[in-house]
């Protein structure tokens, strides 16, 4: 589990291995321990080895096929979290690592000392856990969505997340990880079910 209050780090190598791709991350910590949970642009990876403040992490095919780490190369900025302690504050929201789809930019304008992005591509399916100023985590940021509209949707980057993260390094068209709110889809599923199950029970009790 995260928040999507994340720090950057920097892809250092891409090695193809007989599982899939193998990832070797440069960050500001040291502390790892073999087997913890990363979040890499809002991809939850396992730590696989390390060596000071580099680490390396495998990733699945699925993986590479649900999210953007096959536009990777070496030196690109990756926005990076631990995950969250019991007694961690939330400053985010809370985030699974689990990348719904990619979405693309299809927009940027500065307004004062603001980015608002706009992002194309939500699938049909998708499109129902989008809420105008709920979450969202777009490379494992945590951010408000501002607008909705069919098939996409918009964000606010305050200055801080244009320092802190690797949203403002990215351009027109750039491919980004989109990991919805898990409560907003837990919630939908139980009232799909329950819907389903009410005709049933109504008859049953007639």
């Amino acid at each position: 589990m995260f928040s999507g209050i994340v720090g950057r780090g920097e892809i250092v190598e891409i090695r193809k291995t007989a599982m899939g791709l193998q990832l070797r991350i440069q960050s500001l910590w040291e502390d790892w321990q073999l087997g913890e949970s990363v979040a890499v642009d809002g991809v939850c990876l396992t730590v696989v080895a390390f060596q000071g403040t580099t680490w390396v992490c495998d990733v699945s095919p699925e993986t590479e096929r649900l999210t953007r780490i096959n536009d990777y190369y070496p030196g690109i900025s990756v926005n990076l979290e631990r995950a969250l302690r019991f007694n961690d504050r939330i400053g985010g929201h809370w985030v699974l690592g689990h990348v719904d789809q990619t979405v693309h930019i299809s927009k940027q304008q500065a307004i004062d000392a603001f980015i608002e992005m706009h992002f194309q591509g939500v699938h049909a399916s998708n499109q129902l856990f989008l809420v105008s100023k709920g979450s969202v985590a777009v490379n494992g940021v945590s951010l408000t969505v501002n607008r909705v509209w069919e098939g996409g949707f918009s964000v606010m980057l305050v200055p801080h997340t244009q320092q802190q993260t690797n949203l403002s390094t990215l351009q027109h068209q750039d491919r980004v990880n989109l990991e919805l709110d898990w409560m907003a889809r837990l919630i939908a599923q139980q009232c799909r079910h329950y819907f389903s199950q009410a005709p049933m029970e109504s008859a049953n009790r007639l």
